[in-house]
């Protein structure tokens, strides 16, 4: 039996030596020998580990159903998850100097083309000036808010995504505010952390 050994690492030493600088492989010295290549089985995929950061709010869970935003201040990224296996993130610029209150809100109104009304100032819906964008996805505050209206909308400054901006609301870039109006229905939770 080590004789046969012997003699088969010898007959593979000689027909793996490199011809003109040339390397072989494994499977190319098998088949000249007259035996079989070896086949390597892959190894089965792993299940994906469903994503959920520390912070992500327990209420928003995948395959449960139950859609949400969550809005990271640290990050200005809104998270959005259907409920069932969607998940889609977006680059945001929120409120300067804790503008933007914390907390967990429901989308209540959604507007395609709003009017923009600010100090006496006022610019129609659908006009490219518009510093609301697109579209509007308004957040119900609490009774005791004393601010403007806070929402989710896009803008006519892009440029300001990624940093802190606003007065309160979140800005988006248009087409990812249209993205957000066509998913998100009346009703949505939106958590706002820090």
């Amino acid at each position: 039996m080590l004789r046969l050994l012997l003699a088969a690492i010898l007959v593979a030493t000689t027909l793996a030596a490199p011809a003109a600088g040339r390397t072989r492989s494994i499977d190319s010295i098998a088949r000249e020998a007259g035996g079989t290549p070896r086949v390597a089985r892959p190894k089965p995929p792993k299940p994906p580990k469903a994503w959920r950061p520390k912070w992500w709010p327990a209420a928003i869970e995948a395959g449960t159903g139950r859609a949400g935003i969550v809005i990271r201040l640290r990050d200005q990224r809104v998270y959005m998850h259907d409920g069932r296996r969607r998940w889609e993130t977006f680059s945001c610029s929120t409120g300067l100097r804790k503008g933007t209150p914390r907390g967990t809100f429901r989308v209540v109104s959604k507007i395609r083309k709003p009017d923009w009304t600010y100090k006496g100032q006022h610019v129609e819906g659908g006009v490219p000036g518009n510093p609301l964008g697109v579209c509007w996805l308004g957040l119900g505050m609490p009774r005791s808010w004393r601010g403007a209206p806070i929402g989710m909308h896009g803008t006519n400054a892009p440029w300001f995504i990624g940093r802190p901006a606003s007065h309160g609301c979140i800005r988006l870039r248009n087409q990812d505010a249209l993205r957000l109006y066509k998913l998100v229905p009346i009703g949505t939770p939106v958590y706002i952390i820090p």
